[in-house]
């Protein structure tokens, strides 16, 4: 019997006709551990997860063959193992996605079927002469000889499938990759996983231009306005189809351990590549990544799809809404805007090119870093096109790039490098003001577009309304600001919009401003990623007196809406506790110490025993009930703090200029109080107008505070109390590091 597989004494029948990767000219033995062995007559789906997983042995002679007549000898060595395991529900193959922020993601079992899941290990050999396979690209034997290379093949069954009937068709079904017939072998559902060495030619780089739209404004009424304007149509397109049509800015050759995925559905077949989570020290030392030498790390050749994405986005050039932003961005300011985007994104890619460590590129770094499955692309090959055999030949040749070129194949723009590549390339544009604009021409006659870094742009409509937020201490520029997509604007029905809140803070040739950014940085606590990088623009700022450093936070309302305050129905606490108010007035209060952002940290003429009184809850109790008059704290009421009458006993007696140091700093820590209870009516929906007027309240008193000279920066501490009242980690993190630091801008973005 060509194939002979026992399990703890008993022979399972299989049909040697029916083999397809186990060779049937050969005598093939495996020998299964008793683990199934009350379950052969039990179904797929009720085998116990704690009996589930069997260890096999290989008990014939070394036996290798070459399936398909393909470039790759495959190898059983006596006394291999392999293990056999049934798979009713989650995960089947895991892996990472990304490099700045890898993330855990799986090939799942699919809910209307149950696998079997064979691995088996096996020597691999290339026929042909030379390093690989195929000459220049291809598989290799393994460095280390006594390597071997585990095959994981996944048949699909039914849930009711008997265990017995299961364990048969997947050693007769069991397929080897690297073949012509590899593919054409497997049956719908099915999955093969393999690793191997190699030399790949790989590339990646289309550029997709506008990512998503979204609406903006200072308050989140702004925001909710905007969805009732007949303006109203702008939004995020799907990202296009990368095939053959679409030229790849980034070609390279990979030479690692690698491990590839295959599926296939229909007349689709699936091929996401990764590099192995298996790599040996031998393999880490040789691995090797050059990029090939016509690669341009520029994306201006794509200026016009840049402006063309936005016009689409508007309704396309021959609307009224693409007519006007046309008009928009054909003005010198809106090119100059773009030519800074360009040349930031120019400065990223171009360190991937780079060797921080003067001998491996950035991009080599940063791949390998990541020890687990790290997935590098996702390819689906139309197996129906007459170019397909094409294109699977030079696959299992080891050149992606042909494949590509075949038009056969396509690649995934969600996943691998080619992620990575869109992460840095393609934008947002957030569009402020649409609510008080009521036709096309007058948006073109108002708005502007300006570059806010980080690939986000901002399309703005004056509307005769400003605030002073752009001079507190030592910051050039900060801006908190609301949005929410502008994709889930349908038909009217915005109850369920979940409303982001954005914090951005600029300095430009200003390194003390700058190193105030890193602080603010370093105290959000983001984990060591945030940590290197808020060191990294401290030396940025250094360096670079001509600079520009940027810090955009992206607070989603699932985060925001951990943030508590006491129950007030208008101006009427409807509790005895300030137990809430009196955790976000302490979170506002450590802040504004750990940023060194408010008066009571120092003042010459007050005692440090005072000034600790006055940084407290019960200081702001005594001073709020002193200033109104009433028997009872009451956040809402401002009372009359700057009279006699409105100084508490206790306090401190001060001059007039320490008094207003001292009221400001306090009237900043009770309207961070009203913002919190803001934004939960804004996660609660019952009151969105309570956001504008309570947000609107703090930014007059940043004003008032400007106006009169006081060197107060308010905004600041705000903004980071409300960030660790989230108690949300840090999910997203983008910014320059090592060799990839641009001399004239450090850039780094974070979301919660």
């Amino acid at each position: 019997m060509p194939l002979d597989v026992t399990l703890a004494g008993t022979s399972i029948p299989t049909d040697a006709a029916a083999l397809k990767g186990l060779q049937h000219v050969l005598k093939l033995a495996f020998s299964l551990d008793k683990t199934l062995a009350s379950l052969l007559d039990a179904t797929l789906v009720s085998v116990p997860p704690n009996s589930c997983k069997s260890s096999i042995s290989y008990t014939s002679p070394a036996a290798s063959w070459t399936p398909g007549g393909g470039p790759v000898q495959f190898g059983l060595q006596g006394g291999a193992t392999g293990t056999l395991e049934v798979v009713a529900s989650g995960d089947l193959v895991p892996y990472t996605d990304g490099l700045d922020a890898p993330k855990p993601k799986a090939i799942t079992a699919a809910k209307n079927l149950a696998y079997m899941k064979l691995t088996l290990s096996f020597t691999i050999s290339a026929t042909a002469a030379g390093n690989y396979s195929a000459g220049a690209y291809g598989v290799t034997a393994a460095l280390d000889t006594s390597d071997a290379y585990s095959v994981t093949f996944c048949k699909a069954f039914a849930p009711p499938t008997p265990v017995r009937e299961a364990i048969a068709q997947t050693f007769e079904s069991f397929v080897l990759p690297l073949h012509k017939d590899t593919l054409n072998q497997m049956s719908d559902g099915d999955y093969l996983l393999h690793a191997f060495d190699g030399n790949l030619h790989l590339s990646f780089g289309a550029y997709a231009g506008l990512d998503r739209v979204l609406y903006s404004g200072q308050s989140s009424v702004d925001v909710l306005t905007a969805f009732g304007s007949p303006l109203a149509t702008l939004s995020g397109a799907a990202q296009p189809e990368i095939n053959a049509s679409v030229a790849l800015d980034f070609s390279f050759q990979y030479a690692t351990r690698f491990e590839a995925l295959l599926s296939r559905i229909g007349g689709t077949a699936r091929l996401h590549l990764f590099r192995s989570q298996n790599a040996t020290s031998s393999t880490v030392l040789k691995a090797t990544l050059a990029f090939d030498a016509n690669v341009s790390p520029s994306i201006s050749p794509h200026n016009d799809v840049l402006t063309n994405s936005l016009v689409q986005a508007a309704g396309g050039a021959g609307s009224p809404g693409g007519l006007a932003l046309t008009q928009v961005l054909s003005s010198t300011n809106a090119s100059s805007e773009i030519d800074k985007y360009v040349a930031e994104v120019n400065d990223k890619l171009t360190s991937w090119l780079n060797r921080a460590n003067g001998i491996q590129a950035n991009l080599q770094v940063a791949i390998e870093t990541c020890r687990s499955r790290t997935i590098l692309a996702a390819y689906a090959f139309d197996l129906s096109s007459p170019r397909y055999p094409s294109a699977w030949k030079s696959a299992i040749d080891g050149d992606f790039v042909r494949a590509f070129q075949t038009g056969a194949v396509t690649l995934d723009s969600g996943s691998g490098l080619e992620l990575f590549y869109q992460q840095k390339t393609t934008f947002s544009c957030h569009v402020f003001n649409l609510w008080s604009l009521t036709s096309w021409n007058d948006f073109s006659s108002k708005a502007s577009l300006v570059y806010a870094g980080n690939n986000v742009f901002h399309l703005v409509a004056k509307v005769g309304r400003t605030t002073e937020t752009d001079s507190m201490g030592t910051m050039h520029s900060m801006n908190i600001y609301f949005s929410a997509s502008a994709d889930v604007a349908v038909a009217g029905q915005i109850s369920n919009t979940d409303i982001d809140l954005h914090i951005d803070l600029t300095a430009q040739n200003d390194p003390k401003a700058a190193n105030t950014i890193a602080a603010m940085l370093s105290a959000i606590e983001g984990g060591p990623v945030c940590g290197a990088l808020a060191r990294g623009m401290h030396a940025f700022a250094t360096n670079s007196k001509k600079g520009t450093a940027l810090l955009q936070v992206t607070v989603p309302a699932s985060a925001y809406a951990h943030i508590n305050c006491d129950p007030y129905i208008g101006d009427k606490p409807q509790t005895h506790s300030n137990y809430n108010d009196a955790q976000n007035w302490a979170a506002f209060a450590q802040a504004a110490e750990d940023l060194n952002a408010w008066p009571l940290r120092s003042m010459p003429r007050v005692s440090d025993q005072n000034l600790a009184y006055l940084k407290t809850f019960v200081a702001w109790e005594k001073l709020n009930m002193t200033a109104t008059g009433a028997k009872t704290p009451n956040r809402v009421n401002l009372g009359e703090p700057f009279t006699s009458s409105g100084w508490p006993e206790d306090f401190p007696e001060v001059d007039d200029s320490s008094r207003q140091f001292i009221v400001y700093s306090m009237m900043a820590g009770q309207s961070f109080m009203n913002f919190c209870a803001a934004l939960g009516d804004l996660v609660r929906a019952t009151d969105v107008n309570t956001t504008a007027t309570t947000w609107n309240s703090l930014l007059q008193l940043i004003t008032d505070a400007i106006k009169k000279e006081l060197n107060v920066d308010f905004l600041r501490p705000a903004a980071l109390a409300a960030i660790r009242l989230c108690k949300s980690p840090v999910s997203i993190v983008d910014g320059p590091s090592g060799a990839a630091v641009p001399t004239d801008h450090f850039a780094v973005s974070i979301g919660l």
